[in-house]
């Protein structure tokens, strides 16, 4: 999956921005850790942060999802609903 700044910015804005702080440099994930913009991609780091998949790719690899369902920047609803059509032929 390409990671572009578009991307990054999208994924981003998902964070919960925190009353007192500058939702361009600090959020919080969806579990509650602090992430800081400028710390994408470092993994040594309290505050670092990455874009991945939802599910592990080697698991949707091998029960045969197709690479769009993998690897497209999706939403969490639409990711679900296309993953649910696939599983129920929908």
């Amino acid at each position: 999956m390409e990671v572009t700044d578009q991307l990054k910015r999208k994924v981003w804005q998902k964070g919960q921005a925190v009353e007192g702080f500058n939702p361009d440099l600090y959020r919080k994930d969806p579990c509650g850790a602090w992430i800081v913009w400028d710390k994408y991609g470092v993994q040594d780091s309290i505050y670092g942060w990455e874009i991945d998949h939802i599910y592990p790719k080697s698991k949707l690899e091998a029960r045969g999802f197709r690479a769009e369902l993998i690897d497209g920047p999706l939403t969490v609803n639409e990711a679900t609903r296309k993953v649910l059509a696939q599983m129920y032929n929908l």
